[in-house]
């Protein structure tokens, strides 16, 4: 979560031409809305976006895996976690060849040994409605375990996917899979949110400044090489204010890290409930 509230990235614009005395050429403030997007990835922290996720399986903006590959979503930025239709979490590989083209030898020994580890009732088998067989004639007596059939599991251990460009991966060649991304916030109108932080604006306004003046902008005040240092300046400030850790934040890393017994299965369980602290009893 943001330590800032977002803000419209728009007031920026504002801020720009009110600086310059309202003396901006209409021509270039249609740059300017591409500048801003620039100078938000050049100093882009965690915590300048937003953790999202794709939708659910059957439901809109679920990704679907077609020939071991699927579109990475709108937004996207960088990948936080992966997790199959079973809820497990898939994890990144460090298979070496090409997913979609799997004509290596290991793959068809791994598919050999891979078999369901997990089995399910047919309830079709049994005709009593408390689940006990039965000898009356029709029914069957699941001796043989006819009655037991592998059931649908991918385990986090077989599947494993990459981001490949625009596209992610996968080990499978089609299922359904959630994303767990970062992603840049808009607002209604598709301006960028950003952290509302003083400093924060002030790098973004310089880097305007800066492309203003590199595009023959003519600043009767400023030079581009002053704009430039003025942008790493408050640029540095912003990351740093921006990313600083909240005391919520602090103890929540305290209570997972300072720990009797490490928890060896944070990473699978997505971190979730590993915030509370460890309870030793005596």
């Amino acid at each position: 979560m943001p330590k800032f509230r977002l803000v419209s990235a728009k007031s920026i614009i504002a801020r720009v031409i009110r600086g310059a005395g309202g003396k901006i050429p209409a021509s270039l403030v249609d740059d300017i809305f591409e500048y801003i997007p620039e100078g938000i990835g050049m100093i882009q922290v965690t915590n300048s976006l937003i953790l999202t996720s794709t939708g659910n399986q059957n439901c809109p903006g679920e990704i679907l895996v077609k020939n071991h590959c699927a579109c990475l979503p709108a937004g996207f930025v960088t990948i936080e976690a992966v997790e199959d239709e079973n809820g497990r979490r898939i994890l990144e590989g460090s298979d070496v060849t090409d997913f979609t083209r799997p004509t290596a030898l290991q793959h068809k020994v791994l598919d050999d040994k891979i078999r369901p580890s997990v089995f399910e009732v047919d309830p079709t088998t049994y005709q009593t409605s408390d689940g006990t067989p039965t000898t009356k004639p029709g029914t069957s007596i699941p001796l043989y375990g006819e009655d037991i059939i592998p059931a649908n599991v991918t385990t986090p251990n077989t599947s494993y996917y990459r981001v490949s460009g625009n596209y992610i991966q996968t080990s499978f060649e089609c299922g359904y899979i959630k994303i767990h991304y970062w992603a840049l916030p808009v607002d209604n109108e598709g301006y960028p949110l950003i952290p509302e932080n003083e400093n924060f604006k002030q790098a973004i306004e310089w880097h305007i400044i800066r492309r203003l003046i590199g595009a023959g902008y003519e600043h009767k005040v400023f030079s581009y090489q002053f704009a430039d240092q003025q942008f790493e300046f408050y640029a540095g400030r912003a990351m740093t204010e921006v990313s600083f850790p909240s005391a919520d934040s602090m103890a929540r890393l305290h209570h997972v890290t300072v720990r009797l017994i490490p928890p060896a299965t944070l990473h699978e369980d997505f971190g979730i409930r590993y915030e509370q602290q460890e309870i030793l009893r005596k």
